[in-house]
């Protein structure tokens, strides 16, 4: 019972009279810290001046500035007291969590120089990271008990905890390297400027290094991190089979982790899958993969949403606009829905817009829907998506797009020829013919429409060459792209824009 004596005296000792934390007890309700923090949960509060309405005080007062670090602090001391019942998390989540707890609680306890309590805490954080493959834990743990058991002069606990803390520091830099390779391939596909060639052998040369680590240490962290190069290399190679084929590989591997997080890691294998398939154009095995992240991820979980999204997309490049409709009745009426993060909402609500262009072409015609088809506003759904509107390198393609879609659609010309201007000026400044060739095309389709005056044949004469290097060129979904944005094939919308010329 020493331990417990040790930990019992320091508590009562240093206990704080009253923890500084958020409640929702309902006697809590009215509480400005706890509204506050349920509106940035639900994304109804972006920006101090939003939080200082909401609270009614001033942001350029003293009280506010105090305001926001008490509520920082509140946030903070709520971590430490989160549900982790297993119903809830996967044991390996809870795993990570109470491990990194026990180290947080061995820091403090030396702190105040209760080294017995230090001591039964991470001999026994030790054998759950160990099970658990968490390598920091590990290695943290290793380094106390070896000080620890040097210190009292246990020569064979201090080698046997030297050499853990030898071992381990050496997957830990490997680990570490690892996810340096994949996190240099994720930066280069979201800001990078370099062109496909560089992707690839970017990609290549990381799943070289990563693959003699791999072999070296063979760890779960390791191991995720070899899969996700190799299936990227695969995918910027072009090689989607062999992108499918990796992912494939990874099931087989996870199934020795069934502990570790086993539905989000399978999820994300469907997922990636799917993202291939969706290149492939092949509704039908994709459809399998929408079907097993449906079974391994949570309802409406941030995950769901995602997945919703690439099948979404899916179903807009395979033509199967009963699927778009029924996945976008499913996803946009439900409760959570609208507590989604403002820009995930939004990226929805352009997806709708494109939806809307189907419908008001007849193309979903037949099609039931769970919900009455609103007219589609211009003006709302540009005050919806007020974000995206001024991301000017992403999303901002798929709203100017479907703007002059329905303009066409309505016949609006005058509309549509006072905006040729801003088109060209956005297509020279933010769209690279290289790097983003099917959204310039397109574009510049657009602005050849405008040129013959809006008549059918002239057009089509005019754009020949324009409408074959739009159709030679390959389609690629990178979530992160402007490409990524093609939400309708090009090739398709440019098909509505011929119909809806004179």
């Amino acid at each position: 019972m020493d331990k417990f004596i040790e930990i019992a005296r320091i508590i009562t000792k240093n206990r704080m009279k009253k923890i500084d934390m958020l409640s929702s007890k309902p006697a809590n309700r009215g509480n400005k810290y706890l509204d506050a923090a349920d509106s940035l949960a639900k994304g109804g509060i972006t920006s101090r001046h939003e939080m200082a309405q909401l609270v009614r005080i001033d942001t350029g007062s003293v009280n506010f500035n105090v305001f926001i670090n008490r509520l920082f602090n509140k946030l903070l001391n709520s971590l430490l007291f989160l549900d982790l019942d297993e119903r809830k998390f996967p044991s390996y989540s809870k795993a990570v969590a109470e491990c990194h707890r026990n180290m947080y609680c061995i820091r403090i306890l030396l702190l105040l120089n209760a080294r017995q309590s230090s001591t039964f805490i991470a001999t026994k954080t030790i054998r759950k990271a160990i099970r658990h493959e968490l390598t920091d834990a590990i290695l943290f743990c290793s380094r106390y008990l070896r000080n620890h058991f040097g210190f009292i002069g246990d020569q064979k606990n201090f080698e046997h905890f030297n050499s853990l803390v030898k071992r381990y520091h050496e997957i830990l830099s490997a680990e570490d390297a690892s996810a340096e390779y994949l996190e240099t391939i994720n930066v280069m596909g979201v800001n990078s400027n370099s062109s496909p060639k560089e992707f690839v052998e970017m990609s290549s040369n990381c799943l070289q290094k990563v693959t003699s680590l791999f072999k070296m240490y063979p760890t779960y962290q390791m191991s995720l991190n070899y899969y996700r190069i190799k299936s990227l290399a695969k995918f910027y190679q072009k090689d989607y089979a062999g992108a499918i084929k990796t992912w494939k590989e990874f099931d087989i591997f996870i199934e020795k982790y069934k502990d570790f997080d086993y539905d989000n890691r399978i999820a994300e294998s469907e997922l990636n899958k799917m993202n291939c398939y969706l290149q492939l154009r092949d509704f039908k095995d994709g459809s399998i993969c929408a079907l097993n992240c449906d079974k391994h991820s949570k309802p409406y979980s941030n995950n769901w949403f995602i997945f919703k999204e690439y099948y979404l997309l899916l179903a807009f490049h395979t033509s199967n606009y009963e699927q778009v409709t029924n996945t976008i009745d499913l996803v946009t009426n439900n409760d959570y829905f609208k507590h989604l993060m403002i820009n995930r909402l939004e990226k929805w609500r352009i997806f709708e817009a494109y939806h809307n262009v189907l419908f008001k072409t007849g193309l979903t015609k037949g099609i039931n829907h769970k919900r009455k088809h609103s007219k589609f506003i211009l003006s709302k759904f540009l005050n919806e998506t007020p974000i995206y509107a001024k991301d000017k390198s992403g999303y901002n393609v798929s709203i100017l797009i479907v703007q002059i879609l329905h303009l066409f659609i309505d016949r609006n010309y005058s509309a549509i020829t006072d905006k040729i201007d801003a088109l060209k000026r956005y297509s020279y400044h933010y769209l690279d013919p290289d790097k983003n060739g099917r959204a310039y095309t397109f574009i510049k389709l657009i602005i050849e429409a405008e040129r013959a005056g809006f008549k059918l044949y002239k057009t089509q004469q005019k754009v020949k060459l324009l409408v074959s290097k739009l159709e030679e060129t390959e389609f690629v979904y990178i979530n992160t792209s402007i490409e990524g944005l093609e939400i309708i094939p090009f090739t398709e919308l440019w098909k509505i824009v011929l119909t809806c010329l004179s």
